[in-house]
């Protein structure tokens, strides 16, 4: 398996891995043990310096999901790229 396989298989798993911390994520925060994520950190940054007047707030909910989920896949792609090759003995 080359560098982009490697990548691809991260990235596939990093965004599955994604909807099921996703769930989790959601059965802590109406337990009230989790409150803010990093995509939610970083929307709720680029509000405070007025990136994002024109949007609406479905669209913000919208930019945090997909930032969510972009956060997940990047970094499975990161960790499927460094990898490394394992060979039977």
């Amino acid at each position: 398996m080359d560098v982009k396989e490697r990548a691809l298989a991260g990235a596939i798993g990093g965004f599955g891995g994604t909807f099921v911390l996703s769930g989790l994520r959601q059965a802590l925060a109406s337990m009230g043990a989790v409150f803010t994520t990093a995509p939610e950190q970083v929307v709720m940054r680029a509000e405070e310096l007025g990136l994002l007047e024109r949007f609406s707030p479905g669209a913000k909910k919208a930019l945090v999901l997909a930032a969510h989920f972009l956060y997940g896949t990047g970094v499975g792609a990161t960790f499927g790229a460094l990898r490394g090759e394992y060979e039977e003995p």
